[in-house]
């Protein structure tokens, strides 16, 4: 319980500039998490297409793996899309 009374006792000798000073801290580790979360989302919808359309790409089969990025919610899909369009005969 100490280091909770010494967190107290810091906050309290600061003065009234701790409160600004903490009210950035929440917010900037809000918006880490948040940034955290969106990216690790990102990142395991990237994945699952890319390994959806390995397959279809390791076979030659552009069309298809074209049906799949474009119905797709992934950001690399619509950059895969525009590649596949201009890569099939």
């Amino acid at each position: 319980m100490s280091i909770f009374s010494n967190i107290v006792r810091f906050f309290q000798g600061g003065g009234f500039m701790m409160y600004p000073i903490a009210a950035v801290l929440v917010l900037g580790l809000a918006i880490a998490i948040e940034r955290w979360v969106y990216l690790t989302v990102t990142a395991l919808r990237n994945r699952g297409l890319w390994d959806e359309i390995s397959p279809f790409l390791a076979q030659g089969n552009f069309r298809q793996a074209v049906q799949l990025t474009s119905k797709s919610r992934a950001a690399i899909g619509q950059i895969l899309s525009y590649g596949l369009v201009r890569a099939s005969p």
